[in-house]
Order: structure tokens, then C-alpha cells, then sequence
């Protein structure tokens, strides 16, 4: 299985965020699940600019991380 990230968007003002690494076959989809069955590690909370950091770290290209919290800004204006 491959590993894939997802970071939700925890609050704005400050912007704080939130990280998981989730094992699967294939990409899920924000729609598809509000929640991750395999997640194999997991922030705390964290200032955006802190927890970029942390996933440059963890080995994550700056891309991934990227793509992933436009996506995680995006859900957090169209709410649930």
C-alpha cells in the first residue's frame, strides 16, 4: 500500500492545521471519507508555517504538501 498525506484545516486566525499519513491502494477523496480508517501517524495541532516544517521532515516534497492544504483550505470554506 502506498502512503498518502491529508491535512485539515483546524482553524484560520490563526491558521493551524493538522497532518495524517493514511496507508491505502488508491487516493481518498475528501468526499469519498471524513474520516481515515488507516492513519499510521498523526500531528498535534500546529501553526501552518510550523507543521510545513515538520512534513519537509518527515521526507513530504513541498508539492504534496501544497496540494494538500489547498485542498484542507478549500473543505474548510464549504464546510461539512
Amino acid at each position: 500500500m502506498r502512503k498518502y498525506l491529508r491535512i485539515s484545516i483546524l482553524g484560520t486566525r490563526p491558521e493551524t492545521a493538522l497532518a495524517q499519513e493514511y496507508n491505502s491502494n488508491s487516493y481518498i477523496l475528501r468526499g469519498d471519507s471524513p474520516e481515515l480508517l488507516v492513519v499510521t501517524w498523526e500531528s498535534d495541532a500546529l501553526p501552518t508555517e510550523s507543521l510545513i516544517g515538520l512534513l519537509l521532515q518527515r521526507g513530504w516534497h513541498q508539492t504534496d504538501i501544497g496540494d494538500e492544504l489547498d485542498e484542507g483550505r478549500a473543505a474548510s470554506r464549504s464546510g461539512p
